[in-house]
């Protein structure tokens, strides 16, 4: 049976919405935020500490969006994926990492600086220049907002942005 340790409000609330959307059967093991403080003996099973952590037979994994491909791919097929053998199928996978991989850094800084430090520790300059990045304008996040709609404009995999935002970004 599929294991899953989650938190509140955490990144695994990715791979559980994908265990429900598969109908698939799981335990869920709830654990306090953060568990590698405030739950000790979780360290035993995922010496990361870290939120998500997912266990299928012999199968231990810590990525969310590498859980969702998992059991995507292991227990579909599923419209949530686009098939190997489809032509979108790399946009698919550059898109699926897209969150983690490049704007994590960027949402982290604006949210460390802006909200979370001590007021004294606090940086409006990062948050100024990490927020337009994150928007795509330019610096190390010129990966954001302008770009994400232009490159997704006419994907016939991405229609459900346009009912999401209420916008007219993607025409097909």
């Amino acid at each position: 049976m599929i294991t899953l340790y989650h938190c509140e409000a955490a990144r695994s609330f990715r791979p559980l919405w994908m265990l429900e959307e598969l109908s698939l059967t799981y335990e869920l093991k709830m654990l306090p935020f953060p568990p590698r403080v405030l739950a000790k003996d979780y360290l035993a099973l995922n010496p990361l500490g870290t939120i998500p952590f997912m266990k299928d037979g012999e199968t231990r994994m810590t990525e969310s969006s590498g859980i969702c491909h998992y059991l995507a791919t292991k227990y579909g097929p599923t419209p949530l994926v686009v098939g190997l053998d489809e032509p979108a199928y790399g946009a698919f996978l550059n898109w699926m990492y897209f969150s983690d991989a490049t704007l994590t850094f960027p949402q982290t800084l604006v949210l460390r600086y802006g909200q979370l430090e001590a007021e004294e520790r606090r940086n409006p300059q990062v948050v100024a220049d990490y927020t337009k990045a994150a928007a795509g304008g330019g610096g190390r996040g010129r990966h954001g907002g302008d770009i994400v709609r232009r490159a997704l404009y006419g994907c016939r995999y991405c229609q459900w942005l346009r009912v999401a935002t209420g916008r007219g970004y993607w025409s097909s």
